[in-house]
């Protein structure tokens, strides 16, 4: 199936390309980090560390079609300062994928579909990166936002997603999402709200469901304030509770 996912963008970019050289976008990155570590009786130890990030995009149709690849060192880490003698045979497919927006029939909401590398981040505690599979997104259904996705099989079998958000109240979100995998399903609820002008009260509730676990979920749950005393000022606070198991 990857084979499949890197001909289609080839194909895609190919076609696309000649059509918009505008919507060609090429860029990259080398991040280099040093680690310092000392233990009790024993030296300093300093680990230098960096990566490469290479990154393609194509957009076509007024940006309603795109087409992205990143591409990075095989190996996570160099242990070098700057990366050196790097060959072709070094460099990897890190993710490729297709989007397009467009609704499914005439007259129907709009919608975005992306074939290839997912990147779901439902919230802090419902995601889902480096994984193929299928996602569609941004379906507004006036007080309903909809969105879900299909990732190939994995360490942990087939996993499937569902996101709901209710637009129901001015300055009041609310959404729950669904994640779930052979092993486990995660439900996640969030809410925020902006009760007076300047603060922000948000929350989040997960919990997750195993065939062993019953009633007794491991769980997790937070709360956070944002208030703007002034300009460039605010006061944050917040609490946050996890189970041993989450």
């Amino acid at each position: 199936m990857r084979k499949t996912i890197v001909l289609s963008l080839i194909i895609a970019l190919v076609a696309v390309a000649p059509v918009s050289a505008a919507g060609l976008d090429f860029g990259g990155s080398i991040e280099t980090s040093i680690e310092v570590n000392k233990q009790q009786g024993k030296d300093v130890e300093v680990t230098p560390g960096s990566e490469l990030s290479l990154n393609l995009g194509v957009s076509a149709a007024q940006d309603r079609i795109r087409a992205g690849a990143e591409f990075g060192l095989e190996e996570e880490e160099y242990e070098d300062l700057m990366p050196s003698g790097i060959t072709l045979g070094n460099i990897a497919l890190k993710q490729a994928f297709i989007e397009a927006d467009g609704p499914y029939w005439h007259g129907g909401p709009e919608a975005t579909t992306r074939f290839g590398t997912l990147d779901i981040g439902y919230s802090p505690y419902a995601s889902v990166t480096d994984r193929s599979g299928i996602s569609i997104s941004g379906i507004d259904l006036d007080v309903v936002g909809l969105g879900g996705f299909y990732a190939l099989r994995g360490d942990y079998g087939h996993v499937l997603g569902l996101r709901s958000d209710l637009y129901l109240l001015d300055d009041v979100a609310l959404g729950a999402s669904v994640i779930n995998d052979a092993e486990i399903t995660r439900v996640q609820v969030d809410a925020a709200a902006a009760p007076i002008e300047g603060l922000m009260v948000a929350g989040n509730v997960a919990f997750d469901h195993t065939d062993d676990s019953g009633f007794k979920m491991d769980n997790l749950w937070t709360l956070k304030a944002d208030y703007e005393l002034a300009e460039n000022t605010n006061v944050v606070a917040g609490y946050k509770h996890i189970t041993e198991g989450f």
